[in-house]
């Protein structure tokens, strides 16, 4: 394997970690900058009060499209819902990270010394960081081809509500501006006010938004290092750090410390319990399996991983040596320290991306510039 060496942000590139190298030609297109007018995505407390408005109501607008035909799921099987042909295009987009996800998180399915799983997976292996980059970016996409969204893609700083996590100011009420606050534990968790509070969604069964506040997630997990830590404790801005100015051309690294057990990626998505987390409502019964499966049904899924999206952007720019270092097993891991984001084989950076039919597949070299192909953005 061979590191990627810039001489600058936007140089030529020498060099790319993978199994394959890529061509001229596909350097090119990704070196960039393509774009002139780059969007400036910022932290959801920056919004106005109308910013807030008109993109809850893109969002809302999106899971009332109709779904599309040409979903299909990649990875059939008997644990996974169906695709349910009275769904929305928003309910299309969770699918796809419901097919991808179901069969590689740590579910009730997965233990320690379960090591090998041998399809296209989005966790825990090299495809996390660029395929969520690539999805987020579809979401946003989305919300302005199909309901002509005029706003950036918000994300989610949830290092500064470490303090007072569960009386944060992002857990608004107002009807058509706050994202709404945490369940009603009298009935199983459905959020009861804020601008999502009666956005129907389709998977596991037909439900609005759960979310359960569970600030210590990990009590009974006796696989994690420290269970009775306090979610939060993960989540502080030290770590984010420490990722951001460490693993100078180390990919693996990098996504290590972002995705590994108990640190920030995993701990936001715990923490808001609920649909966020994977649970299933009551009314699916006792045969719903849950995990990591559904989780984009709460929209501060994609608040959550535009903030992930910038973590990685800034380590990209903190060295010529980080950005376009990739390196990425295919085959998914979440205990082996060796191996903290997948074994091999070794995917190439010139690797297609799956999404289920939804969208053309995308390279993983494609998403490793955000001023270059589909991609026009920075972070505020």
């Amino acid at each position: 394997m061979r590191a990627v060496s810039l001489l600058s942000l936007f140089a030529s590139c020498a060099v790319l970690v993978a199994a394959a190298p890529a061509n001229e030609a596909e350097l090119s297109s990704a070196r960039g900058p393509s774009c002139r007018n780059p969007e400036v995505r910022k932290e959801w407390r920056t919004f106005s009060k109308r910013e807030k408005a008109a993109y809850i109501a893109a969002v809302k607008c999106l899971a009332k499209r109709p779904h599309s035909k040409y979903l299909k799921a990649s990875y059939p099987r008997a644990d996974l819902p169906a695709i349910k042909a009275d769904s929305s295009f928003y309910d299309d987009m969770t699918y796809i990270h419901m097919d991808l996800t179901n069969q590689i998180h740590y579910t009730g399915f997965f233990l320690p010394w379960h090591r090998w799983y041998t399809n296209q997976h989005i966790h825990y292996t090299g495809f996390f960081l660029p395929w969520h980059r690539w999805y987020t970016n579809q979401h946003v996409t989305q919300l302005k081809k199909q309901c002509g969204y005029k706003g950036v893609m918000p994300y989610w700083d949830w290092s500064k509500d470490t303090a007072s996590f569960n009386t944060s100011a992002m857990w608004d009420a107002d009807p058509t501006s706050g994202l709404g606050g945490f369940g009603d534990p009298n009935n199983d968790y459905y959020i009861n006010n804020g601008g999502f509070k009666d956005m129907q969604v389709s998977y596991p069964i037909k439900h609005t938004i759960r979310r359960q506040y569970n600030p210590f997630p990990y009590l009974t997990w006796w696989w994690v290092p420290r269970p009775q830590e306090a979610a939060v404790v993960g989540m502080q801005q030290s770590f984010v750090d420490e990722a951001i100015n460490g693993y100078e051309g180390d990919f693996m690294g990098f996504q290590n410390a972002t995705e590994k057990a108990q640190a920030f990626h995993a701990n936001v998505h715990m923490i808001m319990g609920g649909d966020l987390a994977g649970t299933c409502p009551t009314a699916a019964g006792s045969t719903c399996q849950g995990g990591s499966t559904w989780t984009p049904n709460d929209p501060m899924f994609f608040l959550h991983h535009a903030n992930i999206d910038r973590i990685w952007w800034l380590w990209q720019r903190k060295s010529p040596k980080n950005f376009f270092a990739f390196k990425g097993g295919s085959n998914m891991t979440y205990t082996d320290p060796a191996f903290p984001n997948g074994y091999p084989p070794w995917l190439s950076i010139t690797d297609k991306m799956p999404t289920d039919n939804l969208f053309s597949q995308p390279t993983i070299l494609s998403t490793m510039n955000t001023l270059s192909g589909d991609y026009c953005y920075v972070y505020a």
